[in-house]
């Protein structure tokens, strides 16, 4: 389960009202080794949705993730600083 901390949440928000309407989800993505991940996030519109993500309904907004993101964000907390 990925999970956001309320920060986070807030921001992403914030982030998505600044869209007008065109952004309505969170693309995240790792890439690179599991002793030094890259993670890609990425504010998108619904229809920029790939055919190789899954679609995580947090409430507040929808996640983007790659298939072969999914198992290494088990378990993560998304945090803003």
């Amino acid at each position: 389960m990925l999970t956001f901390t309320d920060r986070a949440r807030e921001m992403v928000r914030t982030f998505l009202d600044q869209g007008e309407g065109e952004l309505e989800a969170l693309r995240i993505g790792v890439e690179g080794s599991p002793v030094a991940p890259r993670f890609d996030l990425t504010l998108v519109s619904r229809s920029d949705r790939r055919n190789d993500e899954r679609e995580v309904d947090l409430g507040d907004f929808a996640v983007l993730v790659t298939e072969s993101s999914l198992d290494r964000l088990d378990g993560a907390t998304v945090d803003f600083v």
